[in-house]
């Protein structure tokens, strides 16, 4: 009678176990594991090319973002006044280069 028991155990662990693995296991795709709980990130590394003080937040804490998508924009008055020392170093670069030119034709 043990054995009978046993058996029949065996049986409905293994009807259960391709019930769950032909039916409930494909209705989730291979790539995405399903949990219960709360996932939170403790540090977020966030990457600009320049430094600068934030003008506009343009994504809220738990929204879903993507690889490269712009999630907050910079302030333009530092970007500007780089953009102005450049100019400005390259257009005394192009003087110099000039009178360069005008002291070598020289001799």
């Amino acid at each position: 009678m043990k054995k009978f028991i046993f058996l029949i155990i065996v049986i409905c662990a293994a009807v259960a176990g391709l019930y769950y693995y032909f039916n409930i296991r494909k209705t989730v795709p291979v790539n995405i594991i399903l949990v219960s709980g709360n996932i939170e990130a403790t540090e977020t590394r966030l990457s600009f090319q320049v430094a600068g003080k934030i003008n506009e937040l343009l994504v809220d804490e738990g929204d879903y973002v993507k690889k490269g998508q712009v999630v907050a924009i910079l302030d333009g008055d530092e970007l500007t006044k780089i953009k102005q020392q450049a100019q400005a170093s390259y257009e005394q670069a192009q003087a110099d280069y000039n009178l360069s030119e005008k002291e070598y034709a020289r001799y």
